[in-house]
């Protein structure tokens, strides 16, 4: 997981990222760490905190602005462009409820792939060409009509999460 997000990091740039796995530097008093980032990374969350923090958590993925807000600087506002990713080996960190439109689930196997698949990743990912092949691919594709809502994988994880917190 961490080495998808590392490539994502290397085609965007590292000042455009945040990796963490403290919910107060996002949610906390001061979120400076937000500023300016495109992709948010909330890493080994529990169910607790993931509860805890619920109404946040949607607000930062649907939210049209982000108010960011710095020690001894006035608090100020700034478009929302986040893209969450949410990393857990817990199997309920969050609430996926029944009418949800937000989340994309996915599990990993427990089988993990050899050395080699690992070696030849990194190999590619420090590769200045591979990594611009990647990004031109990436580019090119046409997501005009992609309807989030509608064209969002739908696993058996994701459904296993949301009927979890299904009301019985």
């Amino acid at each position: 997981k961490d080495l998808l997000l590392s490539i994502i990091e290397e085609l965007i740039g590292i000042s455009y990222t945040l990796n963490t796995d403290n919910m107060d530097d996002i949610f906390g008093n001061y979120n400076v760490g937000v500023r300016d980032k495109l992709v948010l990374v909330l890493n080994e969350v529990s169910g607790k905190s993931g509860y805890e923090n619920k109404e946040a958590i949607k607000n930062i993925i649907t939210e049209e602005k982000t108010i960011i807000r710095e020690k001894y600087i006035s608090q100020y506002e700034q478009k929302n462009f986040i893209r969450l990713f949410l990393l857990t080996n817990n199997l309920n960190p969050v609430e996926i409820s029944y009418h949800d439109r937000r989340w994309a689930v996915f599990k990993s196997t427990h089988k993990k792939p050899s050395p080699d698949f690992f070696t030849k990743v990194v190999a590619m990912k420090r590769n200045k060409t591979s990594m611009e092949i990647l990004f031109n691919i990436l580019m090119n594709r046409d997501i005009e009509d992609f309807k989030p809502d509608q064209h969002r994988p739908k696993t058996e994880a994701y459904e296993n999460m949301k009927e979890h917190n299904t009301n019985p």
